[in-house]
């Protein structure tokens, strides 16, 4: 979906910092892991990329679906996305919170029977908390889970969204 001319970005068919979305999406394509499932998106603003986000469904990836599950209730067909604000100069714009809103927004039009999209983000990314908190999601739990980038702690919030 492109952006408006001159308005908010929009996400093209990301828990994200320090690389991490790009690092688990080049290791499962390496794998063959990744899912025909999951859309890939770019976030476009003033017709350039600034960032990258992914909208999935926890069915499609059992590892994860697994390790969430461990400390929260997953619904069934929830969502989920990984983002990435890539652009230093992108940041602290609004550009990210714009991206997750049209990606979220994306996934439940494209999944019409999920109700809910959980985003665990590590807890020291309070900058990633803030973006989702603006485009209206809620804390939902928190836990250890493995996380995306070996140097982050295990500690994560989950965010969640409801239709």
């Amino acid at each position: 979906m492109p952006a408006a001319a001159g308005g908010p970005p929009a996400a093209q068919p990301p828990a994200g910092g320090r690389g991490t979305l790009l690092r688990r999406t080049a290791r499962k394509l390496a794998a063959g892991r990744c899912r025909r499932a999951t859309a890939v998106f770019l976030g476009v603003h003033e017709g350039e990329p600034f960032g990258l986000v992914q909208v999935y469904a926890f069915a499609d990836e059992p590892e994860s679906l697994a390790e969430l599950s461990a400390i929260c209730e997953v619904p069934a067909g929830a969502l989920s996305i990984d983002y990435l604000v890539g652009e230093p100069g992108a940041r602290g714009r609004g550009l990210g919170a714009a991206m997750i809103a049209a990606a979220v927004a994306r996934g439940f039009a494209d999944h019409p029977e999920a109700q809910d999209v959980l985003v665990p983000v590590a807890r020291g990314n309070v900058a990633s908390w803030r973006a989702l908190r603006r485009t209206g999601a809620t804390w939902y739990a928190e836990g250890e889970l493995v996380p995306d980038d070996p140097v982050d702690p295990p500690d994560h919030v989950v965010h969640r969204f409801t239709r």
